[in-house]
C-alpha cells in the first residue's frame, strides 16, 4: 500500500480519503484564509495537486448499543474498521469492491494488508484528538 497508489485530484473530482473535518480547512483554503493550526483537517487538493493526506481516521458509536464503538481508517484502496467492544472488525477493497459487499477481515490472504492498515490505524489514533488529558496545571 505505498504511495504509488495514491490518487490525483482531476476535473474537480478528489479520488482520495478525506473527511468532514476537511470541509473547513478546504472552504478556507479556497478562500485564500490560512487554516488555524488547531484545526485537524487539512484542505482537499485542486486540480492537479497530489493529496497531502493518505488516509482519513473516524471513530464512532451507537447510541444504542455500545458495542457498535468502533475505530476507521480509509485509504485511497482499502477501508477498515475495529470494533473494540465485539472484538471484531472489516476490511474492503475499495477497488474491487467499491459498495462493500466482500469482508475480508478474517480472509488469509489479506492478513499482510491487514495488519498494514491496522498499523497506519494506530497511528492515526495516537494524532488524534482528544486522546492527550487536559492540562490542568502547569506546577
Amino acid at each position: 500500500i505505498g504511495t504509488s497508489l495514491l490518487p490525483v485530484c482531476q476535473d474537480g473530482v478528489v479520488d482520495a480519503p478525506g473527511s468532514n473535518i476537511d470541509v473547513m480547512p478546504t472552504l478556507l483554503s479556497r478562500c485564500g484564509i490560512p487554516t488555524p493550526e488547531t484545526v485537524q483537517g487539512v484542505p482537499l487538493p485542486e486540480p492537479g495537486e497530489t493529496p497531502t493526506r493518505h488516509s482519513a481516521y473516524e471513530a464512532g458509536w451507537s447510541k444504542a448499543d455500545p458495542r457498535w464503538h468502533h475505530h476507521t481508517l480509509y485509504t485511497a484502496r482499502w477501508r477498515l474498521s475495529l470494533y473494540p467492544n465485539l472484538e471484531d472488525g472489516e476490511l474492503y477493497d475499495l477497488d474491487a469492491d467499491p459498495h462493500e459487499h466482500d469482508n475480508l477481515y478474517h480472509h488469509p490472504d489479506y492478513e499482510n494488508v491487514k495488519a498494514d492498515v491496522i498499523q497506519r490505524l494506530a497511528f492515526a489514533m495516537g494524532q488524534a484528538e482528544p486522546h492527550k488529558p487536559p492540562v490542568l496545571t502547569y506546577w
